[in-house]
């Protein structure tokens, strides 16, 4: 592990034995601790780590000698030595705190999560404003799928002044989580504050953005695409912007620009990122579907199947990519292909609710109204409120010649958006 130059430490052991011969002695393990502490300073690693060996044999009840041998260990890489050493200050004297912090760092990394929570629990008890080992606990919380423990301690921490744009950014993931958005905003707009380079905190940023934009994906509808409120998207394609700045090979944040732009209707800007995301990442099924959308919105339909069809190559079981060729099919007139696709589609993910509403539709169009009554029930019973869902059967109804029973879904519709104009 160390190169061997035990010329100096022979030397200066050599001057220790020769004062304590003199002055009828043997050599303390203090003397060897702080010969060690001095080859430290000088960087003399090798020797400093024999010298605390020898503190350690003379007095093997010496906490400063272990702690800085497990300092050494630590620093060239052997955790088990060193938690080995730290843990034995700890045995040696319980109130010896940095050994705390450092024996819960190394078993954080050793992913020995509970173990490290129980030892900055005890180094808090002895230094409650340690606000570094709040913090940490804090991420080791967020680790283990306990957001409000880690939230209190990113509090209590941020509180006591530790301020980063590490802590914001994370505590900003929780707020975004838990659903408050402009909280998780204004936490990763502090930690952008503090690091303007940080990639994520922009990229998650721009994804709540996006959520506030009513655009957290592309959404299939049979004429395209839903459009959202400009300003959020505005700030959203901005902050992807000025993540794809920091990381150009990012695929993820090309697809998500990409699937803002298309939500604000800007297709061919869209298409481009989509084709980018690709470029960067050629598994990332996600781009295809979002790029098929794109092709058929604008009539493409070659292209639309073409991605479509390569999604499902890469991943079989993606309802998504059915669903797409699903709707391709309809905007080319094929009824029966267009319910095939549903049918496959619905029986990959029975729980989505459009896929019903949307395979009902075909059938009524197709003539078939017991299996389009059929499937909107079964939408209605999984999204009861749908207003989509209860205006297609307003149509349907209203395609039977069941006037009073059209009209009542259409209230219904109405009722639950009063802006469906449809």
């Amino acid at each position: 592990m160390f190169s061997k130059t035990p010329d100096k430490l022979l030397f200066l052991t050599m001057c220790i034995l020769l004062i304590c011969l003199f002055s009828g002695c043997s050599p303390s393990a203090e003397s060897y601790y702080e010969q060690g502490i001095q080859f430290v300073k000088e960087k003399d690693i090798e020797n400093a780590l024999n010298s605390f060996n020898q503190a350690i044999r003379v007095d093997p009840e010496l906490t400063t000698a272990y702690f800085e041998r497990g300092q050494i260990y630590l620093n060239s890489g052997e955790l088990d030595l060193a938690l080995s050493d730290f843990q034995q200050v700890i045995r040696l004297d319980p109130q010896f705190a940095l050994a705390y912090f450092e024996s819960a760092k190394i078993n954080s990394e050793l992913g020995n999560i509970e173990q490290a929570i129980q030892e900055y629990d005890s180094l808090i008890d002895l230094s409650p404003q340690n606000s570094e080992a709040i913090f940490q606990r804090g991420l080791l919380h967020w680790k283990s799928d306990n957001p409000q423990a880690a939230l209190a301690d990113f509090n209590k921490a941020i509180e006591l002044g530790t301020e980063s744009a590490e802590i914001y950014h994370h505590r900003g993931m929780i707020y975004s989580d838990s659903g408050e958005l402009e909280k998780a905003i204004k936490d990763f707009s502090r930690a952008i504050e503090f690091d303007p380079d940080l990639f994520d905190a922009y990229f998650n940023r721009g994804s709540i953005y996006t959520d506030i934009g009513n655009a957290g994906g592309v959404i299939f509808t049979e004429c395209g695409i839903e459009n959202s409120p400009p300003e959020e998207l505005d700030l959203a394609i901005s902050d992807f912007s000025t993540a794809i700045k920091i990381d150009p090979r990012s695929g993820d944040a090309h697809l998500r620009r990409g699937t803002v732009y298309a939500q604000s209707g800007k297709l061919e800007e869209a298409i481009l990122d989509f084709d980018q995301a690709i470029i960067l990442d050629p598994d990332l099924v996600d781009a295809y579907i979002n790029l098929g959308l794109g092709h058929a919105s604008l009539g493409a339909t070659e292209l639309a199947i073409k991605n479509y069809e390569k999604a499902i190559g890469l991943d079989p079981e993606e309802s998504r990519a059915y669903a797409g060729l699903g709707i391709v099919s309809y905007m080319v007139g094929d009824l029966d292909q267009a319910i095939e696709y549903y049918d496959q589609a619905i029986k990959i993910n029975p729980d989505d609710p459009d896929y019903f509403n949307n395979r009902g539709f075909y059938h009524a169009d197709n003539g078939d109204f017991e299996s389009a009554l059929a499937d909107l029930e079964t939408a209605l019973s999984l999204d009861p409120e749908s207003d989509g869902s209860y205006s297609n059967l307003g149509i349907i109804y209203r395609r039977m010649g069941e006037y009073d029973l059209a009209i009542a879904e259409y209230n219904k519709a109405i009722s639950l958006n009063p802006d469906n104009v449809d």
